[in-house]
Formats: C-alpha cells, sequence, structure tokens
C-alpha cells in the first residue's frame, strides 16, 4: 500500500497540487472508487465505497465526450487536461487532469487519477447565478446575437430584440407565432447552403434536443419580404438538475448575410483578376516589399520561361535577364519608397543580344493590412 501511495504522491506533485483540489480514483467507466474529503465534501457526496457515484453523471453532458476523449488521452502520455463544468446545486467551471495508472497500482478497479480545482470561487458563482436569474432579460437584450430559447416541441419561450431583427420583424410578431413545426413546413422557406430544404427535425434546435448535445449549422432563411438571409445557429441543451434529457433550447443566431455577400463578391473578384490575367498578352506582375513574387499573367511566365509554381515566392531578379532586372530594381524600390505610381519607357537587350522596347507601369498596391506591395506590367 505504501508502494501505491507513494506512486499516486508523485503523480499529484507532478500535477501541481492546491489545497482544496479535487482528489479521485476512477475506473475505465467513470465509477469513482475513492476521492478525498475536498471533493465529497464540496460535491455532497457520499463515500464511494457506501454509494457508488460515477464521475460522469456530475458533469455537464454536453462536457460529458471531452471528459472521456481526455481519459483515453492519458493512456498515451503522462496526463490529459479539459475545463469542464461540474454540478453542485449549479455548474461550476473546473479544470481536470487525468492521469492512467492502471499499470502502476494495484488498487482494484482504479485506471485512472483525477485531479481538478474550481475556476472561479464559490462568492463569484453564486453573484454571477444571481445577476442571471435577476437581469436575465437585460443580459439577453445587451447581446450583439440574436438568441431563441425553445422548449421541447419547438415553441418560442423567449426571444431578443435582436432575433426580431435578424428575422425582419417585431418582438410582438414573434411571441405571437405557435405551432412553429407546421409554419416550418408549411409557411417557411428555409434550406441550408446547398440550397436543400431543411426540415424541423433537421434544425440545430431541434437536433440539440434529441441528442442532448451542441448543434451548429448555417441555415438561409427566406423572409417575408423574400430577403434570404444567411443565419448561423448554434443551438445548446438546456437541463434541469438531475436529469440526462434537455428540457428546452437556447440558440444563439449570428446573421451572415453580409460576410457571406462580401464572399461571393471576393471569390468572384478572384475568378474575374485570375481570368484577366491569364487571358491578358500584356507581361504583368505583384511582388512584395521584398521583391518576392506574388502572382504574374500568362505571358510573363511564358516570356521568361517560368512556371507558377517554380516561380512564386521566389525573388523576381531571380527570374528575369539581369538586363530586366537592372531596368526594373530601382524602380520597384522608387515606388516602395514614395507611394507613387511611375512610367517608364526601356530599351531592354536580351539574352541573344536583340533589343526590345518595354512601355512600363509600376504601381503600388494598397492591402488593407499594412502589407506594402507593387504591381506592375
Amino acid at each position: 500500500m505504501s508502494k501505491q501511495w507513494a506512486v499516486l504522491k508523485e503523480i499529484i506533485r507532478d500535477n501541481g497540487y492546491k489545497p482544496g483540489m479535487f482528489l479521485s480514483l476512477i475506473d475505465h467507466e467513470g465509477n469513482i472508487v475513492s476521492a478525498n474529503s475536498a471533493m465529497l465534501k464540496a460535491l455532497h457526496l457520499e463515500v464511494p465505497r457506501d454509494k457508488q457515484c460515477n464521475i460522469l453523471n456530475l458533469l455537464h453532458p454536453e462536457h460529458i465526450d471531452s471528459f472521456l476523449k481526455a481519459m483515453d488521452d492519458s493512456r498515451g502520455k503522462a496526463c490529459a487536461t479539459a475545463e469542464l463544468y461540474l454540478k453542485n446545486g449549479f455548474y461550476h467551471p473546473v479544470k481536470w487532469k487525468i492521469s492512467y495508472i492502471g499499470n502502476k497500482i494495484n488498487k482494484e478497479g482504479a485506471d485512472f487519477l483525477c485531479t481538478g480545482y474550481k475556476l472561479v470561487e464559490e462568492e463569484r458563482l453564486r453573484k454571477f447565478t444571481h445577476l442571471g436569474e435577476a437581469h436575465y432579460q437585460l443580459i439577453m437584450e445587451s447581446l450583439a446575437a440574436g438568441v431563441f430559447v425553445q422548449d421541447m416541441q419547438g415553441e418560442l419561450i423567449a426571444a431578443n430584440q435582436k432575433a426580431a431583427e435578424i428575422f425582419g420583424t417585431t418582438l410582438e410578431r414573434l411571441y405571437q407565432l405557435t405551432d412553429i413545426r407546421n409554419l416550418w413546413s408549411t409557411a417557411w422557406k428555409v434550406t441550408n447552403e446547398q440550397g436543400e430544404t431543411v426540415c424541423f427535425e433537421c434544425t440545430p434546435f431541434m437536433k440539440a434536443l434529441a441528442s442532448g448535445k451542441l448543434q451548429s449549422e448555417v441555415l438561409v432563411v427566406t423572409l417575408r419580404s423574400g430577403e434570404e438571409r444567411c443565419m448561423l445557429f448554434s443551438s445548446q441543451p438546456l437541463f434541469e438538475e438531475g436529469f440526462s434529457v434537455p428540457y428546452s433550447v437556447v440558440s444563439n443566431i449570428v446573421d451572415l448575410t453580409r460576410e457571406r455577400k462580401l464572399f461571393r463578391e471576393a471569390k468572384e473578384n478572384d475568378v474575374l483578376f485570375r481570368s484577366f490575367m491569364s487571358r491578358t498578352p500584356n507581361l504583368a506582375w505583384v511582388i512584395d516589399e521584398d521583391g518576392a513574387l506574388l502572382m504574374a499573367s500568362k505571358s510573363w511566365y511564358q516570356h521568361f520561361g517560368q512556371t507558377e509554381e517554380g516561380a512564386v515566392s521566389r525573388n523576381i531578379l531571380d527570374l528575369v535577364p539581369p538586363s530586366v532586372a537592372d531596368a526594373l530594381h530601382n524602380k520597384h524600390l522608387q515606388v516602395l519608397e514614395t507611394g507613387k505610381s511611375i512610367e517608364v519607357d526601356e530599351r531592354v537587350k536580351w539574352i541573344d543580344g536583340s533589343y526590345f522596347f518595354f512601355h512600363i507601369n509600376i504601381f503600388p498596391i494598397e492591402t488593407g493590412e499594412g502589407k506594402r506591395m507593387v504591381g506592375g506590367h
């Protein structure tokens, strides 16, 4: 027994012991084999040898998978960590360190040592809980995202003003809605981003109620005005204490319409730009402030006997004949230093001894991220 205790003390010390820390030995299914007095007292647990208790029943349902993964991960390393919510009247954020000890001690049934400590002290958590109970509606209204709270049937219990704005309606109208399941199927048009109809049972909030886990998805909703809006639903099931089945669900709703529009426009502009670079007969190029080639026209690659794969990110002075490099280098620097465009006519001697006359435009490019770039053609 002394050898077993010596092994446990070493693991506890390595995990950074703190006064009041929770210590427990659990088996591979999460059943608590033994626990220290701090854990038994704080969580109002009976001595495990008198009454069996599973640590998974003390966790927020959303965090059970994370705890099981940490148990599994601990088998392959010194320990695994997880920040989870633990029940004691209300949920406490707790940081756990889980160490696999199955091959290190012979204590019957013990496979893992769990060490944990609360991230928030009792008084602060009590104040926060009281604040939520007294002012939850004000808190909801202060959020930048829309909020829906729905019951097991999907009927609306509560919403904030932002949710009404996202759906292009009023709070009064939202609270007048009944039989949402039927309206979803008959009166409303809701699809995913691929344009496929999303049935009521397949919505993030109903899937969260069915699975007991957080569900997120982007839905495209057609408003009464005919406007389509992209909305990110993140739906979290809510549980009554002591029950494993959720009794309601809260959804955080973010309007992504503008972001999706900008993304589509940027994608279309990128396709248009690449089409231009592929088809223009001009020699066009873009470099960064260090002279590395970022992109060039198809004609540029062909003219200098380069490929896009082999040229991008290399210094442009290493990619063109010395006579061209000499003609361009100082002008690139001038544009970088002054931020002003220049136009020049250059007579350039080619490798075979022949001469070419080029009309060259070199200009600064604004990126909006503070990076300096130069374009030319």
